[in-house]
């Protein structure tokens, strides 16, 4: 007989977006990544995938000097 089977589940931050594609405007308002954060706590989440730039907002004209990540 089969044992059962225990999944885990992340998301990432993109799936909470604004809602808007290339087709359509923006459907519901921006959320802050601490929001997001809180979100995935409240509904029983253990892990987030996200970018780095999801967690740093311009990294790309971040020296490693002044990136968070850097260090």
């Amino acid at each position: 007989m089969a044992q059962p089977q225990t999944y885990r589940f992340c998301f990432g931050p993109w799936n909470l977006s604004e809602g808007a594609d290339p087709y359509g405007p923006i459907t519901r308002p921006p959320q802050t990544f601490d929001w997001k954060l809180a979100q995935l706590k409240k509904h029983g989440f253990a892990a987030m995938m996200f970018h780095d730039d999801d967690v740093v907002p311009d990294i790309d004209g971040k020296s490693e000097k002044t990136s968070p990540i850097c260090h």
